[in-house]
């Protein structure tokens, strides 16, 4: 199941940050699966790999850190992350 979100590049990691649930209402002040929090905080260094894969009509990023199962990402801008990932990573 998709987890809706912002997946964010910076020059020393990649986030991807889970919105709010915007049903929760008062509920999300007393639990935290319910506001927006950070789900990943991947640093650049830890990554092994990453690619494209198409899934039916869109293209995914995926991310591989070596340690853990590989994270998959369907993301509106991946013309503009991979290259910028390429160029942070040196990969």
């Amino acid at each position: 199941m998709a987890i809706q979100g912002q997946l964010k590049l910076t020059e020393k990691r990649i986030v991807f940050e889970k919105n709010a649930n915007p049903l929760a209402g008062i509920l999300s002040l007393f639990l935290k699966n319910q506001r927006q929090h950070v789900l990943h905080d991947i640093p650049l260094s830890s990554i092994t790999n990453f690619s494209t894969v198409t899934f039916a009509k869109s293209e995914r990023l995926v991310i591989d850190n070596g340690v853990s199962l590989p994270l998959t990402f369907a993301t509106s801008k991946i013309d503009t992350f991979i290259p910028e990932l390429k160029r942070l990573t040196g990969k």
